[in-house]
Formats: structure tokens, sequence, C-alpha cells
């Protein structure tokens, strides 16, 4: 499992055109297939040449990694190869040594005492690559913090010794002496994710263990070190982990693939570094690596699994209670298709997906089809206690988080508050959109209504007898502005009419000592405004 969001791939190859596929709301494009050297297991993504577009690294057993620099648009330049060992296999990315450019770890499992670094350039390439020893083959990488010194480092499940590796980071590219933390007997680790299991802000580790049939969590202490790994009972043979908050109650939760029951499983965390079953999935057959995304756009983490034997990929959609909707596996890729990774490769904000196929020396990257719902509201920034009208566009049916399904709702928030909304279009395909109204108390003497920001201001306040009502009008408005005591008795109307674009000034005059309520309505938006005379 990746530390950053994973993705796709590699010289073009084939190139289908055809209608969405959909799975429960779910739409991807055909896959585009592009060519990778012999054997492509592992995927990451970055910006690897400063250009703000997604790139990728893939992984090939057959000795290199390959370098696919993004368009921005969802298609990728030919692969760059660059050696990377022997039988590379996990892959990940990170700053190693400080100079704010990408850098590349790998595993290597034909060569059992090293992993490998290669050194970003910042434009695109790599210089040579860099052998760190071991004590064992490691299968599973991850890069991260793990004590307090602003360096990355690296975690690696290290099947020979069953246990995780740690190499804490120098920060130059280099490491200290490995830190081996022990796994129980008969324990091999797969794949492993980072995340604060016990919300105490320091980085722990999951790790699944296929032969043992569990995982293995161990609790980070902030120094580089871990305590002793605890195991949580899964099912037969866990390949695949990640790791998120599933059911929004801030604690991280595991989603876990089993490629021998062909299904996903959902453990709940508790915060306190401990995880409890939830729920399980069905899946294609043979899952194997597993990333988290939010395909639809409604803020809750969705899933999706690459299955090796049935050439295809299953996606789940996230409830956001802790529960997913139930994948139909249409998403077809390449041979036996290892790994995947999610980024959003064509710069639409929607999240897309890739998957190294290892039997086809390709990868086959899915292209999010969402429909992108937009979002207006009457007012942009609505004064504490009023109201504002929200709607949607751009699909055929809409459904918000306040339970409506129209295109348009009226909001009265007294705080700023998001809005979330799932369209769907005539294909059955889901996009989402998160609004934010922005709310304010408005400050005295003066508020904003309407689309524009129109402003009313009394001055001076307080004051003697005389005062003036300055209005400004940005755009036509019908207005109606009236004076009351306050014991709510109308004491004058200023105006009511349909007036232009423009300044208006209106001096006002009462007589004695006390407290006046000033009504202002524009194109329905009514303000008061507290006005006081003194002697």
């Amino acid at each position: 499992m990746k530390t950053n969001l994973r993705s796709i791939a590699a010289a073009l190859m084939l190139t289908l055109t055809a209608a969405n596929t959909r799975a429960q709301g779910i739409c991807f494009l055909p896959q585009t297939n592009f060519t990778t050297s012999i054997a492509p297991v592992g995927t990451a993504v970055g910006d690897f040449n400063g250009d703000g577009k997604r790139d990728i690294v893939v992984a090939n057993q057959t000795g290199s990694i390959s370098l696919f620099i993004g368009a921005g648009n969802g298609s990728f330049a030919p692969a760059v190869n660059f050696g990377a060992g022997v039988q590379p296999y996990g892959i990940d990315v990170g700053d190693l040594n400080n100079d704010n450019k990408l850098d590349v770890v790998v595993t290597n499992l034909g060569n059992p005492n090293f992993f490998n670094v290669l050194l970003g350039t910042g434009t695109g390439s790599f210089g040579a690559t860099t052998a760190f020893t071991l004590s064992a083959k490691a299968k599973a990488v991850a890069v991260g913090f793990f004590n307090a010194d602003a360096n990355l480092d690296v975690a690696l499940g290290a099947s020979g010794t069953n246990s995780v590796t740690i190499m804490l980071g120098a920060g130059n590219g280099s490491f200290f002496p490995e830190t081996n933390f022990a796994l129980p007997a008969n324990n091999v680790p797969y794949d492993l994710t980072l995340g604060d299991f016990n919300n105490d802000t320091k980085t722990d580790i999951a790790v699944t263990n296929y032969t043992a049939s569990n995982l293995c969590v161990l609790l980070g202490t902030g120094t580089g070190s871990f305590g002793v790994a605890s195991s949580v009972p899964t099912f037969t043979n866990p390949y695949g982990i990640a790791s998120s908050d599933f059911n929004g109650d801030g604690n991280a939760d595991l989603a876990v693939t089993s490629s021998s029951t062909n299904s996903i499983t959902l453990l709940m965390g508790n915060g306190a570094g401990t995880f409890t079953t939830s729920s399980t999935y069905t899946t294609g057959n043979g899952p194997r690596s597993i990333s988290i995304g939010d395909f639809n756009g409604d803020g809750k983490k969705d899933v999706a699994c690459v299955n090796y034997f049935s050439q295809n990929i299953s996606a789940f959609l996230g409830t956001g209670t802790g529960s997913f909707v139930s994948a139909t596996n249409i998403f077809t890729v390449q041979s036996n298709p290892n790994d995947l990774s999610i980024a959003d490769f064509n710069n639409d904000g929607k999240p897309d997906v890739v998957a190294a196929n290892q039997a086809s020396a390709s990868i086959s990257v899915l292209i999010n089809s969402a429909p992108t719902v937009t979002v207006s509201t009457t007012n942009t920034l609505l004064c504490e206690g009023y109201s504002a009208t929200l709607t949607a566009a751009t699909a055929n049916s809409y459904t918000w988080n306040t339970g409506s399904n129209s295109s348009s709702i009226v909001i009265s928030p007294t705080i700023s508050t998001n809005y979330t909304i799932v369209g769907t279009n005539g294909a059955g395909c889901q996009g989402g959109s998160i609004f934010t109204q922005s709310v304010q108390i408005c400050p005295n003497g003066i508020f904003f209504n309407t689309k524009s920001e129109n402003k009313l201001n009394v001055f001076p306040n307080p004051f003697k007898q005389n005062t003036n009502v300055q209005l400004e009008l940005l755009e036509k408005a019908k207005v109606e502005m009236t004076l009351y005591n306050a014991l709510g008795q109308l004491i004058e109307n200023i105006e009511a009419k349909l007036l232009e674009a423009g300044e208006y000034i209106y001096p006002i005059t009462v007589g004695g000592e006390g407290i006046y309520i000033l009504r202002t309505t524009i194109n329905g938006y009514r303000t008061s405004q507290k006005i006081i005379t003194i002697e």
C-alpha cells in the first residue's frame, strides 16, 4: 500500500473509446492501456517534473522502474526506464533528501538483502540507483515520518524475518542502520499501511500477514520505535490493506482484501489502536491491492481493488457510516492486475484509477466519467439569520445531504455550513459537489445580501436628531426602507420602489433620545439595523 494517492501509467499501447462502464453509480471510461517493461507489479504517483500534473512510476520485475510523464489530460508520454535492482516489487515515493523533488523507493524480491532508492532530479528523471542493505528481503514498502526530525523514513514488510523493518532517514537520501520489529510467529507480511490508529498524532503501521490469516498493528512512539505488534484475526489469506476513516467518527479504520475468499473486509477502529470486524463484501477473483478515493464526490470514502484472476477492478461506494454499497465487477483491465493506484490524471478534480497488469506488460488507466455537478447560491455571503437558495445543475436527479431530492433548496444556516449534493445523469453515473455557504454576523451599519454586495451604512450612529442612510446597489433592485421606534411603531416609510444600481443618500430626522430600528428589504432579503439617538 502506498502512503500517497496511487495511479497510472505508461507508454501508449492501445486506446478504447466506448460508452461508460458503471457499477452502482461509479463510472469510468473504458480502459486506456500503456506499455511497460515485462511484469509490472507496483505503481506510485507523483509530480516528477514540477509541472503540476500527475506522473506515474511502475515497478517491473524484470529489473527496472518505468516513469510516465503525465500530460494532465489522462494521457502520458512513453515510458523512460531506470534500473532498480533485481526483481523490483513494492514502490513508493517521497522527498528523501529534502530538495523538494520527489524520489522513489523500491523493494527487491530477487535480491534479498537490498532495497533501492532513486533520487529525483525534478526534471522528469532520476540519478543513479543506490542500494541499501537489509538483513532480509522485503516485499511491501511505505514512506512516512516515524520520528520528530522532519526527514522521511521508510517502513518495509520483511518477509524473510517475519518483521517490519524501519529505516530512519538522514535527510540526504541515505538512512541509519535498520531496526526490526518482530511480528508473531509464522507471520509473513504482504502489504502495509500507515495511519494514526490510537489518536496520539504519531504514525502507526498495520500489516497483512498472508500465511497467518491475520493482520498486525504496531503503534508508533514518535521516536522511530514501535510497541509490540498486536494481532487482529481477520480471515483467510489477507493481502492488500488501506486505512481511512470510513464512518466519520474521527478514528482510522482498515479495509483489507482476502485473495482466497474473494472479498474485502472492513475493520472499524476505536481510536485506541484496536479494530473489530464490521462487514465483508464480495469482490472479483483474487483481490490484491486496495486503495481509497471519493469516486462520486459526496465527501465519503470509497474503495477499489484489483482482482488478479478475473482481470478487473471492484469499486465500492462508501455510505459514510462504516459500510459500502456492494460492487459490480465490470471495470475490465488486462491480464493479472496486481496493483492499483488512485489519483486525478486529467485535472478535473475527480479520482481516476490505474492498474498494473503483471501478465500483459501494461498498465490500464480508467478515467472517472462522473458528471460535474455545479452549485450556485443567491447569497455568496449570507448574514446570520437570513436565507439563501442553493441550485444544482448538470445532472438529471439530485440528492442533498439535507434529504431533499430537488435541484434547489432554501437554507438558513447560522454559521458557515457545508452542503453536499450527489447528482445522477441519464447513464446512472453519480457525481457530487460540496458547497460551503459562508455566513457572517453582519457588522453594525453594513450588511450583504442578494447575488451582489449591496451595502447599507448609517452615519453617524449614534447621532443627535439628524443622520443619514447610505445605500449602495450594485444591481437593479426593489428596495423597501422603513423606520420604527423601540415599541415597533412605524415612524417613517423612507423608500419603496425599484431602484437602478447606484448610491443613494436618505437624511433622517428624529426627536428625542432613544433607540430606533431601520428595516431594509432588497429583492426580498431583509435586514434590521439598530440606530441610536442621544441628547
